[in-house]
């Protein structure tokens, strides 16, 4: 149980929030949205629902990327390789094939009606493109 002070410690960190009763502390979006830059790059395998997580933290909650946070997070995980996984990763998002895995892993997480709507708009397209934005934004190397 934290002590009053370190309650306020938690409060002065800009990655994390607190809400709710008794004042829970939980990552701030912008956390969340470095941890998912981190997953899509250094996972071996896509997880579609990363994908729609980016998407909502971006759309949803204004979330911004911190670069520094993100190159900390994969210092801390011993990520390597990381500008050539995320060009793979952002080639991956490109194809035609993924748009259409992703459509498939979401009828898991959403209702009938939500994913037609989704397809129907092409909204997924555009939650892919987000993710390649992300990784081009928060992980590859600026460029001049």
């Amino acid at each position: 149980m934290p002590t009053p002070g370190d309650e306020r410690a938690l409060a002065e960190r800009p990655d994390i929030l607190i809400t709710g009763p008794g004042g829970l502390a939980v990552e701030s979006p912008q956390e969340i949205l470095a941890d998912k830059a981190v997953a899509i790059v250094a996972r071996p395998a896509l997880k579609h629902r990363d994908l729609w997580d980016v998407w909502f933290l971006i759309d949803r909650h204004d979330a911004r990327i911190d670069r520094d946070m993100v190159r900390r997070k994969l210092s801390d995980y011993g990520t390597t390789e990381v500008e050539a996984k995320a060009r793979r990763r952002m080639e991956e998002l490109m194809q035609a094939s993924t748009a259409r895995s992703f459509i498939d892993e979401m009828r898991r997480f959403l209702p009938a009606n939500r994913v037609a709507e989704v397809t129907a708009s092409g909204l997924h397209h555009a939650i892919l493109a987000e993710s390649g934005e992300l990784i081009r934004r928060g992980v590859l190397p600026l460029t001049s």
